[in-house]
């Protein structure tokens, strides 16, 4: 049996606005390759630890 555990994603984090635009692209990069790499190992169960949304109410783009 495989497992897999991601942490604190904080999807929707304020960012410093000299480097948002850019950070933004990174985590979304990272979150969907982390993603695609659970899908690729064939995991049984995933678990998403923590905080997965930065706010509890969501921005449109997220």
């Amino acid at each position: 049996m495989r497992f897999a555990v991601l942490a604190d994603a904080h999807i929707g984090r304020s960012i410093p606005l000299a480097i948002a635009e850019h950070r933004r692209r990174a985590f979304s990069t990272a979150f969907t390759k982390a993603v695609d790499a659970i899908i690729e190992a064939g995991v049984d169960y995933a678990f998403l630890c923590g905080d997965l949304f930065e706010r509890r109410t969501l921005r449109p783009y997220l």
